[in-house]
Formats: C-alpha cells, structure tokens, sequence
C-alpha cells in the first residue's frame, strides 16, 4: 500500500512516496499486540520516517491536510471501530485527537522547527 504525500519545499514540488509493507496492515489490526504497543511503533518509526526534513517543508494547507489524512488512517488501524447499540461504525475525527491528546503529526512537525 502506498500513500502519496506532495510535499512543497523551498522553490520545487517533489512527491513522496511512504510504503507501509502489508505485513505492518496485519500488524496494526492484530489483537495479539496492544493498542499501546501499536502507538508507540507509530510514533517512534513511522511518523519520524513521513516527517523527515519537515523543517524545510512549506506547510501549505493542502499538505497538512494531506498528513492529517494518513495519520488518522494509521490511528483508526490502530485503534479500530467502535460499537454503538449493536452497531459498529469508525471513530470520528474528533474522537481520534482525544485518543491521542491532541498530539497529531502537525503540532509535531511545529515541535521540530527550532
């Protein structure tokens, strides 16, 4: 599976392309491995790995939204779909930024700008 970023740097638009092997899929909607355990491979290999040379990035809207997208793809992995009177449905964005404190991948991009 590959996830397309756009990516505006300086004065050229260069595209990345992050690949997130099938084998990771398996691995972030496994029950075997803990919610806790799935976050923390998150937020220490693969957020590091999109957010690479992120200091030199201009953050255009578009492109936040576009970060924000894969991030809550990866979260709703993670943490699954929730079950409302018998009925399961995806957790909303909103429920999502509460899960993680409102830590999301832009305010870390913010955080690594000196």
């Amino acid at each position: 599976m590959y996830h397309l970023i756009a990516l505006k740097t300086l004065n050229f638009t260069s595209t990345m392309y992050v690949h997130v092997p099938s084998k990771s899929n398996f691995f972030f909607k496994s029950r075997l491995v803990t919610k806790y355990s799935k976050l923390k491979l998150y937020r220490t290999v693969i957020r590091p790995i999109v957010t690479y040379t992120s200091q030199t990035w201009v953050l255009e809207e578009t492109i936040i939204q576009k970060l924000l997208v894969f991030e809550r793809k990866i979260l709703r992995r993670i943490f699954g779909p929730t079950k409302v009177n018998q009925i399961w449905r995806i957790k909303t964005n909103e429920e999502l930024d509460k899960l993680i404190k409102h830590k999301n991948i832009v305010n870390y991009i913010d955080l690594l700008e000196p």
